[in-house]
């Protein structure tokens, strides 16, 4: 294992590396669903296969085949942020402008590794051929005018997720996206925010059908908060998404009023409702679960409640209540309530 941090003096450039190798193996696995009961599993059945679902009704069970395949679990972890103003300080339009990088990987790989790329090159994924399993997330920010009323971010961001242990085959899971967050500060006490953004994704499973899914999405969030403890919220979101494949074409409207108030010293409580609209086409197709963000036709509601109360200086209270109103699968309540002691 290798960790590396990087923080000169100058605050220019902060540099995080983390590097792991492991002698590891691995067996090969069937997936088993166990019906629990209602409300007690993370897995529903739906359309001929199992989704996930906090409030579902199965669980994941996985039996191993006594098939073991060794290997070498390969771990690597990057972030680097830039600040070109703090290194050309005469500069004046470099210091309205830095990136942030974040790059992941694991991989359990039972071939031979390319250890140049896999030390040298942070980007790198890895080779194809021996990959057991797979788990890469990028992350690139560029913000423009941090510091101003007026500020912009473009971020470009990939997850890429494979699985070859599966009794069936590959399971495999891509996204790629690219956004622009657009914060305007109109007074002190009111905030615009916008966003733009493209994704698409993929999955590739030799069980069931290949999906691939271009979005594109706008959202926004008008803020007013009054002095510290007050902030009120009123975000909309439109969602647009094809299923190439299979030719679905899907439209979503969001609308959420938000309202936060904080109890100086004492607590915070939090509260959300939302109203989701979603159609899509042709009728006689069915919708994925990976599209519409998992909400089913029709007129979709949900909403959250959040309490959090300090009750002296070593005792604090947590209520969480959630609800969700969905067509077809009626209405669901989900409540916790959690009391933390400090010593």
């Amino acid at each position: 294992m290798l960790k590396l941090d990087y923080n000169p003096k100058s605050q220019a450039l902060v540099l995080n590396l983390y590097y792991s190798v492991n002698q590891l193996g691995a067996e090969k696995s069937v997936d088993n669903y166990i019906d629990v009961g209602s409300g007690r599993g993370q897995y529903r059945y739906e359309n001929g296969e199992y989704i996930p679902d906090p409030q579902g009704n199965y669980v994941l069970q996985k039996e191993m085949l006594d098939e073991y395949v060794p290997g070498k679990q390969l771990d690597k972890s990057f972030r680097a942020i830039f600040y070109p103003g703090k290194f050309f300080s005469k500069s004046r339009p470099l210091k309205q402008f830095y990136t942030d990088t974040f790059v992941r990987f694991s991989n359990l790989v039972s071939g031979p590794v390319s250890w140049a790329g896999f030390i040298l090159n942070p980007f790198d994924k890895g080779g194809a051929d021996g990959t057991l399993l797979r788990d890469f997330s990028l992350k690139q920010d560029f913000y423009f005018f941090p510091s101003s009323p007026f500020n912009l971010r473009l971020r470009w961001a990939s997850d890429d997720r494979e699985n070859n242990l599966l009794v069936y085959g590959k399971d495999q899971d891509k996204r790629n996206s690219q956004s622009a967050l657009l914060r305007y500060r109109l007074s002190p006490k009111n905030i615009l925010e916008s966003e733009v953004s493209k994704e698409k994704k993929e999955r590739q499973n030799t069980a069931f059908n290949l999906l691939s899914i271009d979005g594109k999405s706008v959202r926004i969030d008008f803020t007013r908060r009054e002095k510290n403890s007050l902030e009120m919220t009123l975000s909309n979101k439109f969602l647009r998404e094809d299923e190439r494949k299979s030719g679905l074409k899907v439209n979503l409207f969001e609308l959420t009023p938000k309202v936060s108030f904080s109890l100086i010293g004492q607590g915070r409580l939090h509260s959300e409702v939302s109203w989701i609209r979603v159609n899509f086409s042709p009728a006689d197709k069915v919708l994925p679960w990976e599209m519409a963000g998992g909400r089913k036709p029709g007129d979709n509601f949900a909403w959250a409640f959040i309490f959090d109360y300090k009750l002296s200086q070593t005792l604090s209270a947590t209520l969480n209540y959630s609800g969700l109103k969905e067509p077809i699968r009626g209405t669901r309540h989900n409540g916790k309530f959690e009391v933390k002691a400090y010593f």
